[in-house]
């Protein structure tokens, strides 16, 4: 994002790395190199045992770290998450992904609290000429 780390506010920070479903990968776009991570890797590197909220928004990258944090168990020390879904590309392996996500989430005691229409979404076309906004977001707590 070519922002430098910061505080917004107490408790609030902004840290410009990446976020990626493998540990410590260096991503290389032009003559700049991205320093990527799972949210674990972030966590551990950073101290931060725990998570109130995870805000993600990485335009369909967050799909793969998901799954990770699924498998490795880092979703047990997140009580939010807070998400953007794209319409956009393969919407059946789109479609297949955010599923098991979901369930994933739900087995891990998550419920979805806040779904909305990015108020910013284009419409996306599918066949028959139905339309769709492009982008809905979404927030999942932990209730267990």
């Amino acid at each position: 994002m070519n922002q430098p780390d910061s505080v917004h506010a107490d408790g609030v920070y902004f840290y410009n790395r990446g976020l990626y479903f493998e540990t410590n990968h260096q991503h290389k776009v032009n003559d700049k190199t991205w320093y990527m991570d799972t949210v674990d890797g972030h966590m551990k590197t950073l101290k931060v045992p725990h998570l109130s909220l995870l805000k993600i928004d990485t335009e369909g990258a967050e799909w793969g770290a998901f799954k990770q944090m699924i498998r490795d168990g880092t979703f047990e020390n997140v009580d939010q998450v807070l998400f953007e879904i794209h319409f956009w590309g393969d919407i059946n392996q789109n479609i297949d992904t955010w599923y098991g996500v979901f369930k994933g989430l739900e087995k891990l005691g998550f419920k979805l609290f806040f779904s909305h229409v990015n108020p910013a979404s284009n419409l996306v076309r599918f066949p028959n000429d139905f339309y769709l906004p492009c982008c809905y977001e979404l927030g999942f707590v932990k209730i267990k």
